[in-house]
Order: structure tokens, then sequence, then C-alpha cells
């Protein structure tokens, strides 16, 4: 399994808000965390608690295209909300909002791959041909500005 993590310092709001922005995202708020790259986003099924709801995202940035269905699998008011992508190749995105003087610490964490350990191929092939150097430069880059958007919203 490969996991990906980033630290993001948001000023000025609570693990609340920010948690609840999360959760109850439209595609207005989602273009504007990232006007240039954010595409679309859109809730294919609403569920009033969070877990079960399944939404659509599409995202470009830097020569690369992400987008696809991710459903929300577990959410723990105001501490963590965790989306499982609807892929051949398991992703998981867990968000953790911990409260920091003056705003929330923000935790991403994106696991892709396979626990499995006779799948480890398989992960090789994803590191080698789909997260290289410069993909995860260009991620860190898009996060760190989408997140920094955050403040302003």
């Amino acid at each position: 399994m490969i996991i990906i993590k980033y630290e993001n310092e948001i000023r000025g709001k609570s693990p609340a808000t920010l948690y609840n922005l999360f959760l109850n995202m439209t595609p207005e708020k989602h273009i504007q965390m990232h006007p240039i790259h954010h595409k679309e986003w859109r809730i294919i099924k609403k569920s009033a608690q969070g877990v079960g709801t399944i939404i659509y995202g599409h995202e470009e940035y830097g020569g690369y295209r992400l987008r696809g269905k991710a459903h929300i699998i577990k959410a723990i008011y105001p501490k963590l909300i965790v989306y499982k992508q609807s892929r051949i190749v398991p992703i998981i995105m867990i968000f953790y909002f911990k409260s920091i003087v003056g705003g929330t610490k923000l935790i991403s964490v994106l696991k892709i791959g396979f626990k499995n350990k006779y799948m480890c191929f398989i992960d090789w092939i994803i590191k080698k041909i789909f997260l290289t150097e410069k993909f995860l430069h260009t991620h860190l880059q898009h996060v760190n500005e989408e997140f920094k958007n955050l403040e302003s919203m």
C-alpha cells in the first residue's frame, strides 16, 4: 500500500467549520477551493449523517486529470471524514481536523493500493507509472493551494 500524507494549517477556521464544509460540499464551494484546477463536483447520493454519501469530482492540474466517484465510509464529527474511491485499485482519502491555536491542522492521507502482500507488485507498478516525482510535486502544490484557499471561504 502506498501512503501519501500532507499537513496544512488552516488559519481562522475551526475543525467543526471545515468538517461541515467537507461534508456539505457544494459545486460552488468546490470551485472556490481552487478555481483553476477544480472542474466539477456533484453529489450523486446524499446521506443525512454523511456516511453513505456518494460524490463525483473532477480536477485537472499539471497535465494530470483526476476524476471519479467516492463514497463517504466514515465520518466522526468534527474529527475526520474518510472517502473511498470507486476504482479497480482502492483509494482511500482521509481528512483529519485537529484544533490548533488560531485554526485547524488539516491532515490529509491518501492510501492507494492493496494491503495484501501478494498484490504489492500492483502497488509498485502504480508508483512507477502514475505516482512519479513530477506528479507528487504537482499534487503537493495543488493541495497546498486549495487548502490555503479554505482560509478565505
